[in-house]
């Protein structure tokens, strides 16, 4: 009971710091507010691709990386390495999609395709299922194009996902037919890993949530006024240095939590988003 009361205090504690430096920076943040990519359900790294033809049936593409499912535009599940099958349920649209999650392969970069679903679990929802590595590729999912094709998800999700997926290892995929249009050839430059900024204590450097929450927290102070945002930088730092002696257990998932909190700041408060936005677009690359 009583480790139980510890986590609970740290996870309370992480949230109440995320939200008292995000109010007291908000009075010195400037108006103007920075715009939403739009809806997407599945974040993806991509490890790469193969594309199926077949007669009498339509185009498939089978999606091997890292996915984490959405939803909602705050929230999403835990990464998960595996791959994804789908058929073409729309012919036309689906070269567009397949094709820029292609280019994409063996990059730093995430993407974002389909989709909200609050109802999705860690690997399936509307928009498809992630089926284990080594899984044999049989009933595929429709894939139906959206009107928007997929675009590049925020750094502060697609450095969780890199994280995650230098942890995981492909199975080699000989056992497939290799039949895709030139466009669609992985690129052969390996993915690159994550590297730990080194303002981030050692004593939080293998948390990925509270890596994420530090490298997002430090931009958006650094970006504010010079003198204005110095009693939020001072609290901060004392805030990380306290956090590197809590108790390990929930630590991680409170880091997470306080960074959803600053993120639903940012969508509701244009003087916090109008900061946040760019930090978010460059949290991968500290």
């Amino acid at each position: 009971m009583g480790h139980g009361r510890a986590s609970a205090r740290v996870a309370a504690l992480a949230l109440a710091c995320a939200l008292a430096l995000a109010a007291t920076a908000c009075a010195h943040a400037p108006t103007k507010t920075t715009p939403a990519p739009p809806p997407s359900g599945v974040v993806v790294l991509t490890k790469g691709v193969v594309y199926r033809n077949a007669p009498g049936k339509p185009p498939q593409l089978i999606l091997r990386g890292t996915f984490a499912m959405r939803t909602s535009a705050v929230a999403q599940r835990d990464p998960v390495a595996g791959y994804m099958y789908f058929a073409c349920g729309k012919a036309g649209d689906c070269q567009r999609d397949w094709s820029a999650i292609a280019n994409a392969a063996g990059s730093p970069r995430c993407l974002m395709f389909g989709v909200f679903d609050p109802a999705a679990t860690q690997r399936r929802s509307k928009n498809g299922s992630v089926r284990a590595p080594d899984d044999k590729p049989e009933h595929p999912d429709v894939y139906r194009p959206l009107a928007d094709p997929p675009v590049a998800a925020p750094d502060a999700d697609c450095l969780w996902l890199r994280q995650r997926a230098g942890n995981t290892t492909m199975v080699e995929r000989k056992q497939f037919t290799t039949r895709r249009p030139r466009a669609l050839v992985p690129a052969s430059r390996p993915a690159a890993k994550a590297a730990v900024p080194s303002y981030v204590p050692k004593a939080l450097a293998k948390m990925p949530g509270c890596v994420r929450y530090i490298v997002l927290m430090k931009c958006y102070l650094d970006k504010l006024p010079a003198g204005a945002g110095q009693p939020a930088k001072r609290a901060w730092e004392v805030t990380i240095k306290a956090w590197s002696k809590m108790p390990r257990a929930g630590l991680d998932k409170a880091c997470t939590q306080a960074t959803d909190a600053l993120r639903r700041a940012a969508s509701v408060s244009p003087r916090i988003g109008t900061v946040m936005g760019p930090c978010l677009k460059t949290l991968g690359k500290p």
